[in-house]
């Protein structure tokens, strides 16, 4: 996986600046901005850090199509629960080269 979670008794330090991507594939779900919108939002403690959309599903991913997301910009995304603002691809990683094109 590319993230790892852990639990944690909620004493050890907060990572600081952190800079976390969001690509959406496969079906459609029900409540993508909102998801969105909930990252952006915690996040917002840590001061420098940011949420980088993937736009367009895995082509985007593959060709660095990124927009910083901002609470400015989901505002107008907030409760719609779509993917009309990053998009998706029914594609998937499915070769480590794959994978490793992704991590870069």
């Amino acid at each position: 996986p590319l993230v790892e979670l852990r639990a944690t008794d909620g004493k050890g330090a907060v990572p600081g600046t952190q800079k976390i991507g969001v690509v959406f594939s496969g079906r459609s779900a029900p409540g993508c901005h909102d998801l969105l919108c909930g990252l952006v939002d915690a996040l917002r403690s840590s001061q420098g850090s940011q949420v980088v959309g993937i736009v367009g599903g895995t082509s985007g991913l593959f060709n660095r199509q990124t927009v910083e997301l901002t609470p400015e910009i989901l505002k107008a995304y907030a409760g719609t629960g779509g993917l009309e603002l990053l998009g998706r691809s029914i594609g998937r990683l499915k070769t480590d080269e794959e994978l490793e094109s992704a991590r870069a």
